[in-house]
Formats: structure tokens, C-alpha cells, sequence
């Protein structure tokens, strides 16, 4: 199991980490703030050219983001004590296009669904309507991004998929015989 997938499980586990806001949103925080390292790795070394364009208006948006996450801590107060982290991340640099970048655009897709996951834990905690709308939209752009990043992976590495036929995903199409 790798590192992001046992951080998930941690949190879920963890029942002092989804009752406090203010710790879900430091997360949050913290992980945009790692977010923004791993999108400089990839800009300065995207595999082909047009992902430059893409992953520096990604990475400028990361930013806008992250000012937005920090806006809503005075609507969170800290609890007493000190917020504590018991996992730390880092970014690796990455040597080759191959499997290092690929493996970079994981880890931030990985990023990606923890954050809106978290996101949705600190929207049931908002203490007013407008900030849980507004938790809720960046819960849904980290979802959003995270989808992007997924694309990515499966355009470099994984196989075409075969055509499932038609209809395939459409529950009641095509399910019965039509007589003629």
C-alpha cells in the first residue's frame, strides 16, 4: 500500500482528526502547500511541450486555491493544543519522463482526492451556509483536478481499453431484446 493510500485510511480512522475543522483545514492546507512543489517538478519537465502551458496555469491556480483555503481558517477556530501531523510528505525530485513523472502526476492526483475528501469532511463542520457552499465548490475543483490528473495517467500508461459495446454505462439501454 502506498504512502497516500495509508494517509486516507489514517484520516478515516481517525476520529480526532474529522472532529476538529480547524486540523481537516490545516491538512488541506498543508497539502496544497506540497501540491505547489510537485507542480514545479512537472513544469520544468513535462514530457511533451503542450502540458507546459496546462500545468502552469495549474500550478498558478494552486495558488489561488490555496489563498482561498487560508481565507476560511478565522471561520475555524484552533482548538486548545497544538495541531500535529503524525504523516509528512515530500516531493522526489524526478531523473526521467518515464515512470518518475508519472509517478509525480500520481501523487498529486492522489493529493487531489484527499483533498476534496477532506474538503467534504470540513463542509459538515461549516458553521454558516455560504461557507459550506464555498467548501463545497473547492472540494468539487479538487475533484475536478484529480480527474484531469487521471486522464493524464491513463493517456501515458495505461492500455487502450477495448469498446464494452453499446450502451455499456447506460442502466435499462439496450438490457432488453426489442422485438421487430
Amino acid at each position: 500500500m502506498d504512502i497516500t493510500a495509508r494517509c486516507m485510511i489514517d484520516v478515516m480512522i481517525d476520529g480526532n482528526i474529522l472532529h476538529d475543522p480547524r486540523t481537516i483545514l490545516e491538512m488541506v492546507i498543508r497539502d496544497e502547500e506540497m501540491q505547489a512543489l510537485l507542480y514545479y517538478e512537472l513544469v520544468h519537465d513535462p514530457p511533451v511541450h503542450p502540458l507546459t502551458k496546462t500545468i502552469a496555469h495549474m500550478s498558478e491556480h494552486n495558488k489561488a486555491v490555496l489563498e482561498k483555503m487560508k481565507m476560511l481558517r478565522h471561520h475555524f477556530p484552533p482548538l486548545t493544543g497544538t495541531i500535529t501531523f503524525g504523516r509528512t510528505g515530500s516531493a522526489k525530485k524526478t531523473s526521467t519522463h518515464s515512470t518518475a513523472w508519472l509517478e509525480v502526476v500520481k501523487s498529486i492526483r492522489d493529493i487531489e482526492v484527499r483533498q476534496s475528501c477532506l474538503l467534504c469532511h470540513l463542509a459538515v463542520r461549516a458553521p454558516k451556509l455560504y461557507v459550506h457552499k464555498m467548501i463545497l465548490d473547492l472540494s468539487k475543483e479538487e475533484l475536478r483536478e484529480a480527474m484531469f490528473w487521471d486522464d493524464i495517467l491513463a493517456a501515458y500508461c495505461r492500455p487502450p481499453m477495448a469498446d464494452p459495446g453499446p450502451g455499456y454505462g447506460i442502466p435499462g439501454m439496450y438490457s432488453k431484446v426489442t422485438q421487430t
